[in-house]
């Protein structure tokens, strides 16, 4: 009776072993094709991410389009300009100014003109005091009615000043930047900018560059 028992206990063994086999088989199957996924998925090339923010291009929208009308000054220049802006004369006391003017929207923004005697001899000269008393960001070669002139952003809010000098006369334009709708107005003025007799300057002789006074861009660290 008890070798009877015995035998039992070691088929149940010997059925608990044959069974557990297959098991462990597939038990082991599933961990290798566990293990295998995860290594797939962290060899797996990942698309780059920047930490850097991602660079959009957008394209600033069309200014609209603005009616223009032409403004001409009794100190012998005229210009086209936007007809929504308001010309205003001022410093009309100052014997030292030609012509001094405000063209301004209703929201209070302005672009001014003045005509002046100039300080500096040449606009080299103008240039470098400038640059030692502002803070000028960028500096662009340019012309106003064939004078060389010079195109300036400067200053805190930025602000956008063409200088020529001609004769002992400085010419200025002066408006804030913006990147839009007075930019344009700036570029717009100065562009249409013609000298409509001798009262200030002598235009024929001013078409051309005079020699020996080429305009040369000079870029100052300010202190």
């Amino acid at each position: 009776m008890i070798n009877s028992k015995i035998i039992m206990q070691d088929h149940d063994i010997l059925l608990t072993g044959m069974m557990s086999k297959p098991v462990k088989l597939i038990a082991a199957g599933l961990i290798v094709l566990a293990t295998a996924g995860w290594a797939w998925w962290q060899l797996k090339p990942k698309p780059k991410v920047s930490t850097a923010q991602k660079e959009i291009s957008i394209k600033p929208a069309d200014l609209p389009t603005v009616s223009t009308t032409s403004y001409e000054d009794w100190s012998g220049f005229k210009f086209d300009y936007p007809d929504i802006l308001t010309v205003k004369e001022i410093e009309l006391d100052n014997p030292q100014v030609y012509s001094s003017l405000e063209l301004t929207s209703t929201d209070g923004k302005r672009l001014t003109i003045r005509v002046t005697d100039a300080d500096a001899v040449n606009l080299l000269d103008w240039q470098k005091t400038f640059n030692r008393q502002n803070s000028v960001r960028t500096i662009d070669q340019t012309t106003l009615a064939g004078l060389p002139a010079i195109r300036l952003q400067y200053g805190a809010p930025e602000m956008v000043l063409t200088a020529a000098i001609d004769q002992g006369i400085i010419y200025q334009v002066q408006s804030n930047a913006d990147d839009g709708f007075w930019d344009r107005t700036h570029d717009d003025l100065t562009s249409t900018w013609q000298f409509t007799n001798t009262a200030v300057s002598d235009q024929p002789a001013s078409a051309e560059a005079p020699t020996g006074d080429t305009v040369i861009l000079v870029e100052e660290t300010v202190n």
